[in-house]
């Protein structure tokens, strides 16, 4: 059982020091204090188990302060299927996001009925400011499937195993002060 007021605190998946210094950094956040900046090209990927429970409680919220640089949208977070096909559970910042406009922007628990992020986003794909090149494995050496994993940003790749074409979660470009 779940217990109903946990928290699950996502930026623990940033390390510091900084994988990519050109794609994660710190810069100030809307309160003056420091806060985790990402930019487009930012692969934060950890087991998702690391983060969240087997199971969410039936009502559950998702709280983020972001800071967008640009207009396009993309994935805050996203818990995909051990293929990387399917968002399970994401936070996506529509594009043209009105911050004015209650509600605007947040899609929460999208599977989409089976649509893969590939198929979501295929206008996205040729977009340069997306990276999607990043190779993703679907089996490791034992021919098992991967457990499904947490992003952050977008991107992907694992150490071992045959390499398939990245999905294209498109990342955001901005900061990030607080996701639980």
């Amino acid at each position: 059982m779940v217990e109903a007021s946990a928290e699950y605190d996502f930026l623990r998946a940033i390390k510091i020091p900084f994988e990519d210094s050109k794609t994660q950094f710190f810069e100030d956040g809307l309160d003056g204090f420091p806060a985790f900046g990402l930019r487009a090209g930012s692969d934060i990927k950890s087991p998702y188990r690391l983060f969240l429970p087997e199971s969410l409680p039936a009502d559950f919220s998702i709280s983020a302060t972001i800071r967008p640089h640009n207009l396009r949208g993309g994935y805050l977070f996203a818990v995909v299927n051990p293929m990387e096909t399917l968002v399970q559970l994401g936070v996506q910042i529509s594009p043209n996001y009105d911050p004015e406009e209650p509600g605007d922007g947040i899609i929460a628990d999208s599977p989409m009925d089976d649509v893969s992020p590939t198929e979501i986003n295929k206008e996205e794909d040729e977009d340069e400011d997306y990276d999607t090149t990043s190779p993703a494995s679907t089996v490791d050496g034992s021919g098992a499937l991967p457990p499904p994993s947490f992003f952050g940003g977008g991107g992907s790749s694992y150490s071992s195993g045959e390499s398939a074409p990245a999905h294209p979660l498109p990342p955001v470009s901005g900061h990030l002060e607080n996701v639980f």
